[in-house]
């Protein structure tokens, strides 16, 4: 192809060449209109068949349009195309830094390779919702820009220049992609968005090994080891690589494509949890994963009075806390039936080698399908019968109980029958419900016990449903939620002898046969808010609450009191919009469940120029999460109640942390000291020293300097250096 060095094309005066591969030609250009720089990309058509050359132009101009209509960051801009002397041309953005393929060679941590892939993976989701497949995701087609930011170029470039009648470009397999990272259904001409994840797990198994999974001398030699081969285990060339990380790589490389994840969205998820860390942190970090909610168990309602629905759960004869499984080993790769429509023929795709062609013909014929690796075992993350030793704050010993005297003999180790009523956020409401209901199934798990709860559709049902489970012989009732606290006090005032836990409220005036779980919350909340005034670009965060309650409050005044503290040792002026520390006035929804005033309220806040959102809304936060998506992804969100990285992946790329209260534990721990005859009436306080509130890991691209700051700022809150809000003092 001859150089274009000085001439002009079209507009564009050609500067120099960066690159040329057997596809096109490109150049570093001047646009004379716009007066900047360009990357133009100069298309080869020297061996096409003059037949085919009209049509083929056709279908270039049509695929460049709809590429063009692209607009990811993550998606380097088509901005032109036209035509130079009868040859097809694109013109793109210029970025000045090289491609990934400078990375390559040697292994990477598999956090960095899984940080470089999350943008190119959410760059391909975008593109897959709106049916474009790119076909050639490779190293060199990944730029890698100054600031170090991961760009996909060459979009649809195949689909543009794909022939017909078996005719190639520029020889064998020069229209369908590059080889080594090809997915094997891609060589029989089948490009559904399966082929993208298959060949971003290749640069994934690349970056983290230094090598690819499969490499020949030829490309049908290189299908026949896709085809045949087992995939090499990434293990084998990483010392102690991570059972998780092989596992997401052995997905996405599965031959079958079904086999795959379901998109690219839950593959881009899978890597946001790689780049998080899968290993064990050290005991004196700060911040920590908070394991997934277990799912509810499924079993038969029991009728109640007056119509209420029990779901009840018998004491399984199990060991607590289960024995820790030992490390899952991948499986060899086994034989799957194939797929429907993997068997139209692999002839037209590969020119030559007759010979080769015979014996893969007989390989596809013997093993009848193509290999993937078998369903990986999972197990089921057990509530920590005391905060994980990864916790924010490693507490010296368990959480002390409430000081006062057991004023309720109870028998150590009798049967109990503990029964839980939900808020109208329902039990799978992925907060505090699921949380509370999660540390019930641990004590479940260990103790003699019978479990149930009961769900709440309305505020009506709250009394309701406690006397329904005091007439069926509950002797525990755990109520969730500030919504139900006037219920729970009157069900305590009249039943002496039946016990009551109240989680996330105290009990007014407290009585013998009451204890609350109370979060000194704001603790948490205040690590936010420092770390939010960090991150922040525009000078200003927001926060909303759902209710106007003290345990919503609680939340925004210490994020405010964060934020201000953070302007103290900066010298800077980063604004709260939602909250003021000194009116304790502040921004609410008045529901916890309208998703869609959750979004119109983020869109409001991100107009004022806010960048960090801290909703306090439970459930209700998901539609602020929305609003965020549908921005682009570049403000971030804080997580309230549990870690929304666990309970709300499909968000994970935006979310910066979570303000955690471990009902989990402290529910766990009200009921073992009743099992064990320790009750005592009062207040069980959650607090960062022992590990019952705490802020989830943030992404790692919040800077070291500034996580040294908020473990300083724990230690000074838990020293009592720094005093918050005595008006939200948990007794």
């Amino acid at each position: 192809m001859i150089d274009l060095s000085g001439q002009d094309v079209g507009r564009y005066h050609i500067l120099e060449p960066l690159g040329e591969g057997g596809m096109a030609k490109v150049y570093k250009a001047y646009d004379t209109h716009l007066e900047n720089e360009v990357a133009v990309k100069v298309i080869r058509t020297d061996q096409l068949a003059p037949a085919l050359l009209e049509s083929t132009m056709k279908r270039f101009e049509r695929e460049a349009k709809e590429v063009a209509k692209l607009s990811h960051p993550n998606i380097v801009r088509v901005i032109d195309y036209g035509e130079h002397e009868g040859t097809p041309y694109l013109v793109m953005q210029y970025l000045h830094g090289g491609t990934m393929k400078a990375l390559l060679g040697k292994p990477i941590p598999y956090q960095k390779a899984a940080a470089l892939l999350v943008p190119i993976a959410r760059a391909l989701e975008y593109a897959h919702q709106h049916k474009m497949v790119h076909r050639d995701v490779k190293p060199s087609n990944i730029l890698i820009t100054d600031s170090g930011e991961p760009m996909l170029t060459d979009f649809g470039i195949v689909k543009m220049l794909d022939v017909q009648d078996g005719a190639t470009l520029t020889g064998t397999g020069v229209g369908l992609g590059t080889p080594e990272y090809m997915a094997p259904e891609q060589w029989m001409g089948e490009f559904s968005p399966a082929v993208d994840q298959y060949s971003l797990g290749v640069v994934l198994f690349e970056l983290i090994t230094g090598r690819r999974p499969y490499n020949a001398d030829t490309p049908a030699a290189v299908l026949l080891k896709q085809a045949a081969d087992p995939l090499p285990r990434p293990g084998n060339f990483v010392s102690g690589l991570p059972d998780e990380v092989e596992h997401v790589i052995l997905k996405a490389l599965a031959k079958n494509p079904a086999d795959r994840y379901a998109n690219m969205g839950e593959l881009a998820n899978a890597l946001v949890r790689l780049e998080r860390g899968v290993e064990k942190a050290p005991e004196s970090t700060l911040v920590s994963e908070v394991p997934a909610i277990p799912a509810v168990p499924e079993s038969a309602p029991v009728a109640a009075e007056e119509g209420a629905t029990f779901v009840e759960v018998m004491p399984p004869a199990a060991q607590f806390p289960p024995k820790k499984p030992a490390a899952v080993k991948p499986t060899p790769l086994v034989r799957q039936s194939k797929a429907p429509g993997q068997k139209k023929s692999l002839l037209p795709f590969l020119l030559g080698g007759g010979g080769l062609l015979a014996v893969l013909a007989v390989v596809l014929g013997i093993t009848q399908g193509w290999f993937s690796p078998s369903a990986q075992p999972t197990t089921v993350a057990a509530v920590p019968t005391k905060p994980p030793t990864v916790a924010i704050y490693e507490p010296t010993s368990q959480p002390a109980p409430p000081t006062k005297a057991p004023t309720i003999a109870v028998t150590a180790g009798k049967s109990l029958k503990v029964c839980m009523v939900t808020d109208t956020g329902g039990i799978d409401d992925k907060s505090f419900n699921a949380t509370t209901w999660s540390g019930i199934q641990a004590a479940q798990a260990k103790l003699n016990i019978e479990t149930r709860y009961i769900q709440s559709t309305d505020a009506s049902d709250y009394a309701k449903n406690i006397n329904a489970f005091i007439n069926s012989g509950c002797e525990v009732i755990v109520g969730c939620g500030w919504n139900l606290s006037e219920a729970m006090n009157a069900a305590a005032s009249e039943n002496p002898k039946v016990l009551f836990s109240g989680v996330d409220f105290e009990f007014t005036p407290s009585l013998p046969n009451t204890v609350g779980q109370v979060y000194q919350s704001d603790e948490a909340a205040f690590l936010a808010g420092y770390l939010a005034a960090g991150m922040s670009q525009t000078g200003k965060v927001g926060v909303y609450g759902g209710m106007n309650f003290p345990s919503v409050t609680i939340f925004m005044d210490g994020y405010a009191r964060g934020v201000e503290y953070y302007n103290q040792k900066h010298n800077t002026k980063v604004q709260v919009i939602g909250w003021n520390t000194r009116t304790l006035q502040g921004l609410f929804t008045d529901t916890f469940t309208d998703l869609d005033l959750g979004k119109m309220l983020a869109n409001d806040l991100i107009i004022q120029g806010v960048d960090v959102i801290f909703p306090v809304a439970g459930p209700l936060g998901v539609g602020s999460a929305q609003a965020i998506e549908d921005h682009g992804g570049d403000i971030w969100l804080i997580g309230v109640d549990s870690d929304w990285t666990q309970t709300q992946p499909e968000f994970a790329p935006f979310i910066l942390t979570s303000v955690v209260k471990k009902m989990d534990f402290t529910t766990y721990a009200v009921i073992e000291g009743i099992w064990s005859g320790n009750f005592s009436s009062g207040n069980y306080v959650g607090t960062l020293a022992n590990g019952g509130v705490g802020i989830a890991t943030p992404p790692v691209i919040v800077p070291r300097d500034l996580m040294n700051e908020i473990r300083e700022v724990g230690d000074a809150i838990i020293s009592g250096k720094i005093v918050l809000n005595p008006n939200y003092k948990a007794k």
